[in-house]
């Protein structure tokens, strides 16, 4: 059983996510203003999540306030399409060694909350 992520650890992972993103839509590019913006998961929290799910490398902002809304339902309303633009990613991969479609190209996002150019398979 992973360990459960502190309040600590989460908002940590969280400022670290907040600071990469820029306060702007990963998927989209907008600014985000007024929290219309929520950090996704791309390997699910499931239960309880854990420590290992709030990894920066996990977290990603979106647009929307909820799993319907905007860029953020578009990820979990397209469950195929995102997992194919790595929005969603499978709980036996580390999101680390999965790249993502950002509104600015192909990206890998590391533990340490940097970005990673990405041009392997399944880039533009």
């Amino acid at each position: 059983m992973s360990p459960r992520a502190t309040r600590a650890v989460q908002e940590a992972a969280r400022r670290i996510v907040r600071e990469r993103d820029q306060d702007r839509c990963c998927m989209c590019g907008i600014h985000i203003t007024d929290g219309n913006g929520a950090h996704h998961h791309r390997v699910a929290k499931g239960m309880g999540g854990s420590a290992l799910l709030e990894s920066p490398a996990n977290l990603v902002t979106l647009c929307g306030r909820g799993n319907k809304d905007l860029c953020h339902g578009k990820a979990h309303g397209n469950p195929q399409w995102a997992r194919n633009h790595g929005w969603i990613v499978s709980r036996s991969f580390d999101p680390a060694e999965i790249p993502v479609d950002m509104h600015d190209g192909w990206w890998l996002l590391t533990t340490d909350g940097e970005r990673l150019p990405y041009t392997g398979e399944g880039a533009a």
